[in-house]
């Protein structure tokens, strides 16, 4: 079946769009405007198949799906080797660009000092740096329709590097606001790369492998924040504090290179006898690099998402599904943010305002804790994101429904959330002993850690053929809340008391997983509200079939 509107195949869908929203349609085909492309390109989620193609099986008798092609050049087709190597150093890119923003985490108070400024002042820089980090995918997303995906995640990694280089160079009294400044710079741009990754996956990895894929990728990123916040304590402790700048820098660098060396672009032309496969099969490998990360016109032709509008993203983030999806992140991180954000201070400040008065090296080594749970949610993804969804599958005769990879999260996260925040509030109310707020930041990061690569694979199944788009928009709803909740936290904590804050976060966090729950149980339908311009799910597939030759 053919979209005539958009020149290109599209999956049969099982749900038709109701009559009374079709003329939308016609409006947001022409707000997105698409960019026109010399060849007609589709994603490799949704190839045209022939009618006689045959299916094919994995060892353990998953059909593969996206079904693909016969050419070796096709990234399905890549051995696992390769695609585990492109994914280590997608993860290593969007680890360094989380890492840069949370550099300082343990040097506010020392910073505050040098500035002669208040550590609530120092908490705004961690703002700015969030702003960027909110809006930076977004610009990424809309310039990648230009140039591709791989020379904005390159030229994004090189650009934050420098901002880096600013803010340790930043070192008098008088620099507080340039300081500030170079944050929210290095923040924009260390977010390309998180932004991007989504599309590679897709790229490379069949349905029944996205789930750890996209467990990996995203854990890596949120790591980075874990990891930058203990390295900041122990350089702070020995060290001056500029730096807590240097060893991102040098990170920075580092992924800038393996990704100008490695990273290969996964655009692959599904239609037969593409000329743009037979052109690329006559390239060398040293040219192709270097049309690869200039951006010149042939770049641009070439480019993955050149057949779909600059701004899709925001369009992607008004569908009901990415709303409710988006709704739920943003209530969630945002909570677990002001955990994280903020966790420095509480731990540093006097004992006699109420502090726990660690030094920044005791604040380092609790935030191992953060490892901790990092990697539980790690070992929880691995074993569960794929194989729950498809054990449900089984369970409905083989049939496949994105909302199976909604069911992990309505397992541990639904239980580990809550209670974290309700358990972080009473500790520092009562000042507990640190342990027990060791175990509130334990169960609050491990469960935002497991929710966000299970939500981020079941939108991208939404909306297959958009799965950049679909990062990006969910970046930007994970970070927004978080970026606004810093400037009223202190009146609503003097308001109502330490206690009642993170009470009332416990509480507006489950009905953040009460919007999971209608989506799982309401998946069908809230999907087929959705724009058909946008809708191209994998709904209906049999992945599990018993008879076959």
């Amino acid at each position: 079946m053919l979209d005539y509107f958009n020149g290109k195949p599209m999956r049969q869908r099982s749900l038709q769009r109701p009559e009374k929203l079709r003329y939308i349609d016609f409006a947001v085909d022409m707000a997105s405007k698409q960019v026109p492309d010399v060849h007609e390109m589709t994603s490799p989620a949704s190839p045209p198949e022939p009618a006689d193609a045959r299916a094919k099986f994995d060892k353990h008798g998953i059909k593969l799906e996206p079904h693909p092609s016969d050419d070796p050049n096709d990234p399905l087709n890549w051995p696992t080797s390769k695609k585990c190597f492109m994914l280590f150093i997608l993860c290593l890119c969007a680890f360094a660009g989380t890492a840069q923003s949370g550099a300082n985490a343990a040097g506010v108070v020392v910073q505050a000092m040098a500035y002669g400024v208040q550590p609530s002042d120092m908490i705004n820089t961690v703002s700015a740096v969030l702003a960027g980090v909110c809006t930076g995918p977004i610009f990424a997303m809309a310039l990648a329709h230009y140039i591709g995906r791989c020379p904005v995640i390159l030229w994004g990694l090189l650009i934050s590097m420098c901002c880096n280089v600013w803010s340790g160079s930043m070192t008098d009294p008088g620099d507080f606001i340039p300081y500030a400044m170079s944050r929210w710079l290095g923040g924009t741009f260390g977010a390309f790369p998180i932004a991007l990754g989504g599309g590679f996956i897709v790229d490379m990895f069949y349905l029944h492998q996205r789930g750890k894929a996209f467990a990996f990728y995203t854990s890596s990123a949120l790591f980075g924040i874990s990891v930058a916040n203990t390295v900041s304590g122990f350089i702070v402790q020995y060290n001056p504090w500029p730096v807590q700048f240097w060893w991102v820098s040098a990170l920075l660098a580092f992924c800038a290179i393996l990704t100008a060396i490695f990273l290969e672009d996964t655009t692959y032309a599904r239609t037969p006898n593409d000329p743009i496969n037979e052109k690329a099969m006559k390239t060398s490998g040293l040219t192709k690099k270097i049309l690869t990360y200039i951006p010149v016109r042939g770049t641009m032709e070439n480019s993955p998402q050149n057949t779909h509008g600059p701004f899709d993203c925001i369009l992607i983030g008004l569908q009901p599904p990415t709303m409710l999806a988006g709704f739920f992140i943003l209530i969630v991180f945002a909570w677990g943010g002001v955990v994280l954000n903020n966790l420095s201070v509480y731990l540093q400040n006097p004992v006699a305002i109420g502090g726990y008065g660690f030094s920044p090296v005791r604040n380092a080594e609790f935030s191992f804790v953060n490892f901790v749970s990092t990697a539980a949610a790690q070992l929880y993804g691995f074993a569960f994101n794929d194989r729950l969804p498809l054990w449900r599958c089984k369970k409905n005769g083989g049939v496949w429904r994105p909302e199976y990879r909604l069911w992990p999260v309505l397992a541990a996260p639904l239980v580990l959330s809550p209670i974290g925040l309700g358990l972080f509030g009473a500790a520092n109310a009562e000042h507990y002993h640190f342990m027990v707020l060791a175990v509130a930041v334990f169960f609050v990061n491990m469960a935002d850690v497991m929710c966000l690569p299970i939500v981020n694979a079941y939108v991208v199944e939404c909306f297959v053929d958009y799965a950049a788009e679909v990062t990006t928009i969910l970046s930007f709803y994970r970070q927004i809340l978080g970026l606004c909740v810093n400037f009223f936290l202190p009146a609503w904590t003097a308001t109502v008391g330490i206690r009642w804050v993170f009470g009332s976060m416990a509480f507006f966090s489950l009905v953040g997983y009460g919007l999971t729950a209608i989506l799982e149980w309401k998946g069908p339908q809230i999907r087929a509200m959705s724009w058909s311009k946008f809708v191209d799910t994998e709904d209906n597939e049999e992945l599990f079939v018993k008879d076959r030759e």
